[in-house]
Parts: C-alpha cells; sequence; structure tokens
C-alpha cells in the first residue's frame, strides 16, 4: 500500500503530495487526514496523508517507506484536515502553509510524551464556590433562544449585537455550560489586545480547572501543551486569539468569537484567512454552533443578520441598568479658531480637572493606527481623496500622493485645497506627548501609558493594567489597545483624542473602523457605580461616523456606510483580493505585476483589475512592494483568478525573483 503525502513545508514548487510506502506494521494505522513523519531528502519531516491506493506513480526501488503515524480521530484531526483543504482552496499560499496554520501543534514535538503538561493557571486558585449567574430579562431570553435551537438540533450561526457593559459574557459562560453539559467542547477567540488575565479570570471561575488558554506570548512547548490537553480530553474550554480555532477538540460544540469586529482576526501572514469565515466554516465541518458577538458588529457581519444568514440575537441595556455614558463631540476647528493650538481641549481639560478632584479614574486615547502617510487640515478638516474612489490618499517619499485603489497619483502640494490653509500635512502626536502635557498641566497627577514602548517583555501589558486597576494610578494613556475589553469600575471620564485620525486611513473600511474605536471607547466610562462622560474631539463634527458613534446609534451608522459601499461595490456587495508582490529589486516587483494582472485577465476578461502600483508600505527590510487589486461581485471568480495566477507564476516563463501574496476582502 502507498500514501501520497504532503510535506509541511513552505516552498512553493515543492507544494505537491509525494509518495510513500506504507510499511505492514502501520497499515490500517495511515489513513486519509493522519499526520506521518518521513524522510525527505536527508532530513525527516512531517506532513499529512491525502490518499492511500495499492497504486505507486514512481518505481518501488525510489519509494521510502513512512517512518511513523500519529494516532487518528476523525472528529478531531479528519475534520481539522477538511478545515485546511477550505482555508487553502479559499486563501491560496502552499497547501504546506495551510497545513501548518490548521495544525499549529505541528511547530515542535514534545520529545517525553508521557509527561505530566503543564497548566498555564497551576498556580492561580480556585474559588472555593462557584459563583451564580443571575441573568436579566434580556440576557436570558438570548440563552433561551440558543438552547431551543441546541436542544433541537440545530446549529446555527448567531450574531450576538449587545451594547458594551450589556453582559454578552456571562450569556457565553451559559451557553458554555449547556454544551459541557452535553459532554462537547468550546471554543472562546478573544483579540489578542484583549486577551488579558481579566478577561481569562471570568471564565476560570465559572469552570476551573477544565478552561485552558494560549496566546502568542508563550513559548511553543507550553502552547503545544495546550493543543495536546484539548487532545487527550483534560480540558473543555479554550480561550484564545484566532489561533486557539484550531484547538483538536474531538467533540466540539460551541465557537463563540468575541469582539468578532476587530481586525486583529485577519491573519497577516500566508494563508491571509479571516477568523470569522473560518469559524463558521469550522461550525459547518463540526457541527457546531456559532456564535459572533460585538457592541458593533462588522458590517459583513450584520449584513449577513440583516439577510437572514445568521440568526440576529440583541442586548440592548446595560447589565443592572446602568446607563450608558455622556458622550460630547468638541469641534476642534473652533478651538483652533479660538487660540487653542493644545492636544487637550478646553472641554476635556476642565472634566480632567473636576475627575481628579474627586478621585476618579480618567482614561485618554490617541486614535492614530494606521495613519501614517495621510493628509489633513487642521483648519477646515478637509482630507485629501481619491477622485474615483473616495478613499484617502497616502502621502509617499516621492512627494506624490497615492490612491491604493486604482493607481491615481497627484503632486502634493502644501496647501488645503479647499480653504487654502497652510495648516496642512500628517499627524505625528503620539502618546508620549499626551504624557509630558497631561503632567505640565496637572502637577502631582499620576499617569501611566500603555503603548507598544511600554508593554515589552513576556508580561506585557499585564502590571499597567493590574495597577491601574488597584487605583495606583489616576490617568491611562494610550493606543488602541486601552479600549479593548477592559472592564475598570474608577474610571468616568474617557477623552478621545484626534477621534478623526482613523477616518483617514486609506482604505474603505476607515468610517466603520473609526465607529468601532469610539463606541468601544466609550463603553469603557461609567462601567461602575458613579455615571461615566466620554469626550469625542475630532476636526471632523459632521462625519456619520463620528456622529453616530457619539449617538450610540449603529444602525443609522450601518444604513449610511452600506449605502457607500453599495454605490462603490465594496464588500458586502463587492468582493475584492489583494495581490501583494515583493522582491528585493523592483523593476522585479514590476514585471511580476504585470505579468499576474495579464494572467487574470486572461482567465477572466471581466474582472477589474488595477495595477501594479506602489504599496503604502513601499519596503520592509530591503524588499519593495507593490499591489493589485481585483474586484467582483462573485468571490469564486476571484479565487479562480488567484488559482490562474498561482499556476501561471509556476510556469518556466514566468518572471522570476519576485515573490506574490493573497488576500481576500
Amino acid at each position: 500500500m502507498y500514501a501520497h503525502v504532503y510535506i509541511k513545508i513552505g516552498v512553493t514548487k515543492l507544494d505537491r503530495p509525494f509518495t510513500y510506502s506504507i510499511p505492514a506494521e502501520l497499515e490500517g494505522k495511515v489513513v486519509p487526514g493522519c499526520e506521518v513523519r518521513v524522510p525527505f531528502g536527508a532530513r525527516k519531516l512531517r506532513g499529512f496523508v491525502v490518499s492511500v491506493d495499492d497504486q505507486s506513480d514512481i518505481d518501488d526501488s525510489q519509494t521510502k517507506d513512512i517512518i511513523s503515524a500519529k494516532p487518528f480521530d476523525a472528529k478531531s484531526d479528519g475534520a481539522l484536515f477538511a478545515l485546511a483543504g477550505f482555508v487553502h482552496e479559499r486563501y491560496g499560499g502552499t497547501f504546506g502553509q495551510a497545513l501548518s496554520t490548521v495544525f499549529p501543534s505541528m511547530a515542535g514535538e514534545t520529545k517525553n510524551k508521557d509527561r505530566k503538561l503543564k497548566n498555564p493557571f497551576e498556580k492561580l486558585s480556585l474559588p472555593t464556590e462557584r459563583p451564580e449567574i443571575e441573568l436579566n430579562e434580556e440576557q436570558q431570553r438570548v440563552v433561551d433562544t440558543f438552547f431551543a435551537d441546541y436542544d433541537a438540533g440545530e446549529r446555527r450561526v448567531y450574531m450576538l449585537k449587545g451594547v458594551t457593559g450589556s453582559g454578552k459574557t456571562l450569556c457565553y459562560i451559559r451557553m458554555i455550560e449547556k454544551v459541557i453539559e452535553q459532554g462537547q467542547q468550546a471554543i472562546v477567540l478573544i483579540p489578542e489586545i484583549a486577551l488579558t488575565l481579566q478577561n481569562i479570570m471570568r471564565f476560570y471561575r465559572f469552570f476551573g480547572e477544565r478552561v485552558s488558554a494560549i496566546n502568542s506570548r508563550m513559548t511553543p512547548a507550553m502552547r503545544r501543551d495546550q493543543f495536546e490537553r484539548a487532545r487527550r480530553g483534560d480540558i473543555s474550554v479554550m480561550i484564545g486569539p484566532r489561533s486557539a480555532l484550531f484547538t483538536p477538540f474531538k467533540n466540539l460544540g460551541l465557537i463563540i468569537v468575541d469582539e468578532e469586529h476587530e481586525t486583529s482576526y485577519n491573519s497577516e501572514h500566508p494563508p491571509k484567512y479571516h477568523a470569522v469565515d473560518v469559524a463558521v466554516e469550522r461550525g459547518k465541518i463540526n457541527g457546531a454552533s456559532v456564535v459572533l458577538g460585538s457592541a458593533t458588529p462588522s458590517v459583513n457581519s450584520y449584513y449577513h443578520a440583516m439577510n437572514g444568514d445568521y440568526t440576529l440575537l440583541t442586548l440592548d441595556k446595560r447589565a443592572k441598568d446602568a446607563a450608558l455614558p455622556k458622550v460630547t463631540v468638541v469641534d476642534m476647528r473652533e478651538e483652533l479658531r479660538n487660540g487653542n493650538r493644545s492636544m487637550l481641549s478646553d472641554t476635556l481639560f476642565h472634566a480632567i480637572k473636576d475627575r481628579l478632584s474627586r478621585h476618579e479614574q480618567v482614561m485618554l486615547f490617541i486614535n492614530r493606527r494606521g495613519v501614517a502617510g495621510t493628509v489633513s487640515c487642521r483648519e477646515c478638516g478637509q482630507v485629501i481623496k481619491c477622485s474615483h474612489c473616495d478613499v484617502p490618499m497616502s502621502l509617499h517619499r516621492d512627494g506624490f500622493l497615492y490612491c491604493h485603489y486604482c493607481g491615481e497619483r497627484i503632486v502634493f502640494r502644501r496647501e488645503c485645497p479647499s480653504c487654502h490653509s497652510k495648516l496642512i500635512g500628517t499627524m505625528r502626536a503620539g502618546t508620549e506627548k499626551i504624557e509630558n502635557e497631561i503632567i505640565r498641566n496637572f502637577p502631582g497627577v499620576r499617569v501611566l501609558r500603555m503603548d507598544a514602548d511600554t508593554t515589552k517583555g513576556p508580561d506585557g501589558f499585564r502590571p499597567i493594567l493590574l495597577a491601574f486597576n488597584a487605583h495606583e494610578a489616576d490617568v491611562l494613556i494610550g493606543t488602541q489597545m486601552i479600549v479593548k475589553g477592559h472592564d475598570f469600575p474608577g474610571v468616568t471620564l474617557m477623552g478621545v483624542l484626534a477621534a478623526d485620525l482613523s477616518l483617514n486611513v486609506p482604505d474603505y473600511t476607515a468610517a466603520e473602523r473609526t465607529y468601532d474605536l469610539l463606541l468601544q471607547a466609550c463603553g469603557r466610562s461609567g462601567r461602575g457605580e458613579n455615571a461615566g462622560e466620554a469626550i469625542i474631539q475630532t476636526y471632523q463634527p459632521e462625519n456619520y461616523a463620528i456622529r453616530a458613534a457619539a449617538a450610540g446609534d449603529y444602525k443609522a451608522f450601518y444604513d449610511e456606510e452600506t449605502s457607500f459601499r453599495s454605490l462603490m461595490d465594496y464588500p458586502p456587495f463587492g468582493h475584492m483580493l489583494s495581490v501583494l508582490i515583493t522582491s528585493r529589486e523592483e523593476d522585479k516587483c514590476i514585471e511580476m505585476g504585470k505579468y499576474v494582472k495579464a494572467v487574470m485577465k486572461q482567465a477572466d476578461d471581466k474582472l477589474f483589475v488595477a495595477g501594479p502600483t506602489v504599496s503604502a508600505i513601499s519596503k520592509i527590510k530591503d524588499e519593495y512592494r507593490y499591489e493589485l487589486l481585483v474586484k467582483d461581485s462573485t468571490i469564486e471568480r476571484l479565487v479562480k483568478a488567484r488559482k490562474a495566477a498561482d499556476r501561471a507564476v509556476l510556469d518556466s516563463n514566468a518572471p522570476k525573483g519576485a515573490d506574490i501574496w493573497y488576500d481576500f476582502t
């Protein structure tokens, strides 16, 4: 008997199955989907069996034996192998990359397979009594709907839309209890940025040692141990970022994706999969329910809910009838006209002073992620946008503004095209500058700063959060990492600085990202006994995303955003494929880009293909970066174009010296 094996290797030209003999002692153990160890050249590598038959496509004298095979479980390993096929088919890359993604335990092996596996929470003490759950009327309605479907054998995808502080986690816990009672397991995905001990402990208090977690700061060995504990049945709940989705549970019953709108669920490395879509697919394969939770659902997910593809569940009130924070929008153009050039408006300055006098806590959020290169006017708020695509253009070092959707290029002139002010350019303020201004204006204030510079090391941002939670500081300043899932009862004021910066990102989802961030930020205030307030500073107070966030009106935002997207054929009304071309030689990037574009147009001449144009970040680690953008109404045609490009790149006549990567939206 022979097995056709995909080797775990990321080389495109070796992305095919290799034939091996099955030795007598492994007959019956080597089956499609099982993991094996095989000789490959001078090395011994792991791979997966894609098929088994009694015919070999090569001479027996050249066929090597499989060395070993892991025990195979159809419910866990078989389901994950099918999921790897989906990831490879949808998102491209090599099949080996898809296998490495879906089977993260392949990153290494445990030498002593019989040792005691490490528990990341073994030093935590279990609560003496399990906390009681008291659900309000809204929460009970959500849980009852899930229970009724589950008991009827219906495994659906649910969109749980709940305002900040509405108690979505309590609903998750009751749902998990239900599936555990039936002998099944659950996966809870949390954005890496919100994966704090505070969040994990919410589940640990209820499920104790049946809970485990993974995160990027764990060693590879510790992460492997958690997957192996799941495989052995030692745990029933796995919590973690997107890679937790591939936990090898044998009887998976529920997948929860908390804060499903978060962009961190989109992989940045090939294959560039979207964890929400893959979670839905794993739910289909495993026969598991899927719950997508958010206060600010992604436009795509909410569109599915509105179309009936997902079941919509809502929580419109905060738990214990707590009031939502009062939100004030400050027009920074007026502040400038009144002579205030500070980063703090008069309104925010006096609000901070008031909270400090009452010994209440303040959070200040600077909304600047991804804004490098975008140009705006401080005088009138005007942002320079592409005349064809209605997205902000990006300023490059060559002095030109580029649109990364159609390739339009214009010269940057240091004068606002709307009001002719000279106060136009890119935003440079950061958290350290804000910290200095707070210390200067409020002598004696205790300040903590949480950003990429202050959260390095194995403990990350945990010491900062613990200190702030213990009231060892009055003010916490940070980037978006401070607005994700944290619960500080002492915070009664959230100040949002430069709220509109994320509107200027050269991306069609800029308004959605801005709405998400603002609503999540405002939701950090007033979660304790005292009423909360949020102050949003902006140069574009009339923008619909800012207006809707201030009002807490998701429906108003969704209606206006989808009207815009339908006109422009942006998702969910159309689909896009971004093709990134990288090379150490710029001319080879351009040559490969033109070649791939021609191949795609030849495969389907009705496709819209723009580029190649220089990327927003034109060079990283001495590699030049160019992009193609492909648009169509159906994702199937984009997948077909991607496959045509994959085949053509392997052709002997294809340009050499450049690599390509795919990203679907």
